[in-house]
């Protein structure tokens, strides 16, 4: 087993890097470490080997895309020059002096100030925050950043490194305010790692982290699970860049060392089975937590602010978080350090659902009841008005803040303000303001062996690119996700090429390929290192991956971003693509039923409906034939036999084998032109015990829901037979009365119908035609008798005719000639059939209605425009005459 090397400059796993919505950013990403040795610049070289027991080791580099609190203020520091600059040694804050400001307290634009401060050796960084304006940052004459700032929502803290030997930095602003402005002498007391295991459990695997020098370093593990990458904060105090992390198996002679990290804000979430609405102290919360059935995540984070989890607790049944109540109860705690440079009073804002708990340095300063919580969301007032606040007086230096957060039914709101005595409204922690002490993410370098011979590992990038279930609700569909995996080989290997198989059966070269996977859960990848293309194999690794897409807002995972990779992937779906996963991805193409992906899987699991009807449940085939059916594509043989298939598989008497003989009876009818055979079959199924399907959701009250539906197919197979007066009796039986509509009935029915009208007009919009049936579909539902309507016929047909339904369309123009309709409607109906001929390619049969049409109605407007959808067709279709 082989758990993924997941390492960015940015050093966070995707647990750490996806934000929840409102505005929260994403951390930075770099591309994966570099999959040869020499080219990883920076990498530590093969050096001695410090801990006998271990076979591998991971030589990490400590980055410096982190963020933090400023140690030594500029507003403590007298300026060596500038002018234009004032500090306030209360607030630490920079501001433009001497101006005229607008009415929105700015400076105008073309004011700029500047100041100048001597460099010592110590100061590392400089940072700073800047609020509408633009910073720039110079050493020594020589510009070495520049920033630009929105508005104050959205300033971010920067940070640039001081090049050595630089003796004066100036910083030139026409910023109205600039914030935490200073140096930073100390590096982060703790480094963040992520790395990967090969053929290992990473559960039972002790790290042990060491410096080049062999200084041992305490650690400590963040995150390990199988199938997972493990996640390890060490201790980086020294300001060391360079380290080697060792594996060893627990149970050995390897010794924790006594440290623990004092920085960061950890956010970890357990889950219970059973919701326990008793809850009402913070002792009762954590006797729940030490009695949680497992752990869904434990991350990093840059803010406690989130409505949805960063991961998926992948334990549970729940796909998605809409149907989370199968785990109803999540347990959230919050650990983080963070430090101040002025001393007074603090508010904090705190918001979740539904009770939580705030402590800082050890003591319980807030409790938030379930009651409280509820009353405050209720209120309709600005978003700090929906928090609990409370104020402390706090001193200056290093805290510990903790937050215990418990919720139930899917519900992971939390917001944590606050509010510094200089500030006038309060703003999210760790938005504009960075309080946290930071840690400092690492780059993974490729494994060595202990042997030093060539090994094989590989990383992937779990970036936000995929989709979400509760775009397809109710749809029964699963994730579909994007990874980029990238191969890391150690040893000498510098014309090795690299193969990679997966267990869908597509195969693929490169040093870093990107693969869509069509379903969640655990895949299994393997890396194949060859000395040359098609020689043999150097090394080798298999890994399996965990897949899952987090729990956010379902826009940030659109299908348009997969659905081009997937039509490249043509021939493996007719060859070598597992029917599970070509199944879901019909399910999300059929959300675009005319789209060429839909088109290619609807083909493709046709041409391999042997497999499909051998492989899938009774539930599946049944879905997958409605599909078929309900699409433009004219499949209609295949839906009649995936649809019989599903009937054989079905227990007798089952509600699922009833779900399967009304549609093949719709199929037989509209599709098909075979009423009669749709009669007989449900006189077959007349008086089933409708049995709850084996799995899937329960329809409240389904033989009544079965019998209305049966009665329903009935009349169309009726109608279509030319036995109007019986359909007549099944229709008034279905409508409950058989009194005319109402005035506002009918003005609502003519409403419906103009807009059909509008819909159907050439061109068709994309979803007008979708549009168009939906309007007439709940007519049919809210008023049955209006199945015999002329009005609502000629709708009907327009719709068939505009979603290229042109077999359906046609039939129901001819069962509705049966009714003895109008010269305007017949003209219409006549019309629609020469449309549907045409756009089935049958223009002899077409000519002969458009004959017909012509010797009765000869100068009508539906004649002419007959002809020119026959002469349109012929156009389009070489070889034909008009």
């Amino acid at each position: 087993m082989c758990l993924v090397l997941s390492m960015t400059v940015s050093g966070m796993s995707a647990r750490t890097r996806p934000r929840g919505a409102g505005g929260t950013p994403s951390l930075p990403s770099a591309p994966l470490a570099s999959t040869r040795p020499a080219q990883s610049e920076g990498s530590p070289q093969q050096g001695p080997w410090h801990v006998a027991e271990a076979k591998i080791r991971f030589p990490v580099v400590v980055g410096n895309s982190w963020v933090g609190p400023t140690d030594l203020f500029l507003a403590d520091l007298k300026p060596a020059g500038g002018k234009g600059l004032t500090f306030d040694p209360n607030t630490k804050c920079a501001r433009l002096a001497g101006l005229q400001k607008d009415q929105d307290d700015n400076p105008p634009k073309a004011s700029w100030g500047d100041a100048l401060f001597e460099v010592k050796p110590a100061y590392l960084w400089f940072t700073c925050t800047p609020v509408q304006g633009t910073v720039t940052v110079l050493a020594d004459g020589t510009k070495i950043a520049e920033w630009q700032s929105g508005k104050y929502s959205n300033s971010r803290k920067r940070k640039v490194q001081i090049p050595p030997g630089t003796r004066h930095l100036q910083l030139t602003t026409n910023c109205s305010v600039i914030r935490e402005a200073g140096f930073v002498v100390n590096p982060p007391s703790a480094a963040h790692a992520v790395i990967c295991v090969p053929g290992m459990d990473p559960t039972l695997l002790t790290p042990l982290v060491y410096s080049l020098q062999g200084r041992r370093v305490g650690c400590r593990v963040l995150w390990a699970h199988p199938a997972e990458p493990m996640e390890i904060l060490f201790d980086s105090s020294s300001g060391e860049r360079e380290f080697l992390i060792y594996l060893v198996e627990q149970g050995g002679n390897a010794q924790r060392l006594d440290w623990t990290p004092q920085a960061g804000l950890i956010h970890e979430c357990r889950y219970l089975k059973e919701y326990s609405p008793a809850v009402r102290t913070l002792p009762e919360f954590q006797s729940l937590w030490k009695k949680s059935d497992f752990i869904a995540g434990k991350i990093l984070e840059l803010e406690a602010l989130r409505d949805r989890l960063p991961f998926r607790p992948w334990q549970t049944d729940a796909r998605s978080y809409l149907n989370a109540t199968a785990a109803p109860l999540a347990l959230s705690r919050y650990v983080g350090f963070f430090r101040i440079a002025v001393g007074g009073e603090y508010q904090f804002h705190l918001m979740a659902r539904a009770a939580a708990d705030l402590a800082v340095d050890g003591k319980l300063v807030l409790h938030l009841s379930a009651w409280e919580a509820t009353r405050l969301a209720s209120t309709k007032h600005d978003r700090f008005n929906l928090h609990k606040i409370i104020a402390l007086k706090l001193d200056p230096g290093a805290h510990r803040l903790e937050i215990y957060q418990y919720c139930g039914n899917g519900n992971f709101d939390v917001s944590l303000g606050w509010k510094p005595p200089w500030e006038d409204s309060p703003v999210i922690m760790g938005r504009v303001y960075q309080p946290f002490e930071p840690v400092a993410p690492c780059r993974t370098d490729p494994p060595q062996d202990r042997d030093g011979g060539v090994r094989a590992s590989f990383a992937w990038d779990q970036g936000d690119v995929g989709t979400l279930v509760q775009c397809m609700a109710p749809r029964p569909a699963e994730d579909i996700l994007v990874r980029r995996l990238t191969a890391q080989i150690s040893g000498s290997t510098p014309e090795a090429v690299c193969t990679w198989r997966f267990d869908d059966g597509q195969v693929a070269q490169g040093d870093s390929v990107q693969h869509v996977f069509l379903r969640p859960g655990v895949r299994t990848v393997t890396l194949d290192v060859l000395d040359k293309a098609g020689g043999k194999v150097l090394a080798s690794a298999t890994g399996r991956i965990h897949l899952h897409v987090p729990w956010r807002w379902p826009e940030n995972h659109p299908f348009a971003r997969v659905e081009a990779d997937l039509l490249r992937r043509v021939k493996e779906f007719a060859t070598v693509t597992p029917i599970a996963d070509l199944l879901n991805v019909h399910v999300w193409a059929c959300r675009d039923p005319r789209g060429s992906l839909c088109r290619v899987a609807s083909q493709t699991l046709v041409k391999r409906s042997g497999e499909v009807i051998a492989g899938v449940s009774p539930e599946q085939l049944v879905r997958l034939g409605a599909a078929i059916q309900d699409s433009p594509h004219q499949q209609y043989d295949a839906a009649e036999r995936f649809l019989r298939a599903a009937m054989d598989k079905a227990p007798s008497g089952s509600a699922i084998r009833s779900e399967a003989a009304l549609a093949l009876a719709d199929l037989l009818t509209g599709s098909l032109a075979k009423p009669a055979d749709a009669l007989a079959l449900l006189d077959g199924i007349q008086g089933a015990v409708s049995q709850p399907p084996p799995s899937g959701p329960q329809v409240p009250d389904q033989g009544a829901y079965l019998s209305r539906q049966t009665r329903r197919v009935r009349a169309e197979a009726m109608l279509y037979l030319g036995q109007i007066d019986q359909a007549r009796q099944i229709l008034v039986q279905l409508a409950g009365k058989t009194a005319e509509l109402s005035e506002a009935e009918r003005i609502q029915t003519e409403a419906a119908l103009r807009s059909v009208r509008r819909w159907t007009e050439e061109p068709v919009g994309s979803d007008d035609a979708d549009n168009a049936m939906a309007a007439i579909g709940g007519l049919l539902e809210k008023h049955p008798l209006l199945r015999l309507d002329q009005a609502v016929l000629e709708a009907g047909v327009l719709a068939r005719l505009a979603r290229k339904e042109y077999t359906r369309a046609f039939l129901l123009a001819s069962q509705a000639m049966m009714m003895q309709p109008d010269d305007l409607s017949r003209r219409r109906l006549l019309l629609g059939q020469v449309r549907a001929m045409a756009g089935l390619g049958q223009l002899d049969e077409a000519r002969k209605i458009y004959k017909a049409l012509n010797e009765q109605f000869p100068y009508s407007e539906e004649t002419v425009r007959a002809r020119q959808a026959i002469v349109d067709a012929a156009t389009s279709r070489p070889g034909q005459s008009s």
